[in-house]
């Protein structure tokens, strides 16, 4: 089961960087079978981190779906760099606010393991709102990761991360093309708009 879920978040990574709408059902599926494996070895913290991860990645479907449905083309976009350093912020704070509860239960990672949880879920919610910065956020993020697993001795979830990073590369190259070109279009359609506006108004000086 734990080879599925892997094999599934790698999957939904990739798609998520395709800008792919597959990313959030495989994601839930993949989370589903992490809740399972969590219960079943009695990691119930991880077991109600892992229902809230479900809960934004239906969260990301919707948002996803109800932008394709809507009429204007839904493209990543860059965040205000004061709304960035705002989320980082806050995101910052509540991790301060969590770390004695990870060490009250003993984490054996408290420090990192708070930081990595609490934005792992704002990037996912960035990602849901294709916020470009998602992708430099799970970079570091995978960095983190691979540094707390090959602490643990956990090599191969360690270089499951190192895929991860990987894409958070490809991913953050691709939504920045896109970018680009969504607005490169969006530029063209104004100076064509301008055009068909300057001609239908030479037409009626013609007529008059």
């Amino acid at each position: 089961m734990e080879a599925i879920g892997s094999i599934l978040s790698f999957i939904a990574t990739y798609f998520a960087a395709k800008e792919n709408v597959l990313t959030w059902p495989l994601s839930v599926i993949a989370m589903a079978i992490y809740i399972l494996i969590f219960v079943k070895v009695k990691l119930y913290a991880d077991v109600l981190l892992h229902i809230i991860y479900l809960g934004m990645y239906v969260y990301g479907l919707v948002e996803w779906l109800k932008k394709a449905d809507g009429k204007q083309t839904f493209h990543p976009r860059y965040m205000r760099f004061r709304n960035f350093f705002l989320i980082m912020s806050v995101g910052v704070l509540i991790a301060l606010l969590s770390m004695p509860v990870a060490v009250y239960f003993n984490d054996s990672m408290p420090y990192l393991d708070t930081i990595a949880t609490v934005f792992a879920l704002i990037s996912t919610w960035m990602t849901a709102k294709k916020y470009i910065e998602t992708w430099i956020v799970w970079w570091g993020l995978d960095v983190l990761y691979i540094y707390m697993y090959v602490s643990k001795g956990l090599y191969m979830t360690s270089l499951l991360h190192v895929t991860y990073l990987c894409l958070a590369i490809f991913g953050l190259y691709k939504w920045h093309r896109a970018y680009k070109f969504a607005k490169l279009a969006a530029s063209a359609e104004s100076d064509s708009d301008t055009i068909n506006f300057n001609n239908h108004i030479v037409m009626e000086t013609i007529d008059e």
